[in-house]
């Protein structure tokens, strides 16, 4: 951060002698003048920033994703679930994730997810039961579902993160990952169809 503040300083008075000449042409002059300082100061340590820090974070390339690395998890994903009973889309939202709708099957994720709270989920003071629809966070997968659930999930996050990357720093407010994943059980319009035993 030093380095940051020297260079300000280095700036701010190699540009100082145009204001010091001109200090004579009046206020406007010197208003102009000083907006052009702090236009390129602000400018400089901008670029001092982006050649300075981020380059030293390494490649800085946006999340993508597209038709290609979709085929590829696709074919992952059909070998790694052989044999389980749910039916499942794969979808590239925004060209930046990759999103898992799983429709129906034998395994009932909405009930393992209700039975499965450690303590009650509230919204606006009222207890949240999942009714057809989940939004699976990806990160807490082991809290919240356990068995086949749990099992299947895990699979589908580790086959979804095919040669994903995290290079993400929440600290700084940073956050760099080679592609987003989400995981639905049903869809916000259509709920999930649970086809076992009740």
């Amino acid at each position: 951060m030093f380095q940051v503040f020297t260079y300000l300083l280095q700036r701010i008075k190699k540009l100082q002698f145009e204001l010091d000449r001109n200090v004579a042409l009046g206020y406007n002059t010197i208003c102009i003048i000083t907006k052009r300082i702090k236009n390129k100061v602000t400018q400089g340590f901008y670029s001092w920033y982006n050649t300075h820090i981020q380059n030293k974070k390494g490649n800085r390339e946006m999340a993508y994703m597209n038709q290609e690395k979709k085929k590829e998890i696709a074919k992952l994903l059909k070998e790694k679930l052989k044999g389980r009973d749910i039916k499942y889309t794969l979808g590239v939202k925004h060209h930046s994730s990759i999103v898992m709708n799983i429709n129906k099957g034998s395994v009932d994720f909405i009930k393992n997810y209700n039975d499965n709270k450690a303590e009650p989920r509230f919204n606006n003071g009222y207890e949240v039961q999942a009714n057809g629809y989940i939004s699976v966070n990806e990160f807490h997968i082991e809290e919240h579902f356990t068995g086949e659930a749990k099992e299947i999930l895990e699979i589908a996050n580790d086959c979804l993160n095919l040669n994903n990357f995290d290079k993400s720093d929440i600290m700084t407010d940073y956050f760099h990952v080679g592609h987003y994943v989400e995981i639905n059980v049903g869809r916000w319009n259509k709920d999930y169809q649970f086809t076992g035993e009740k």
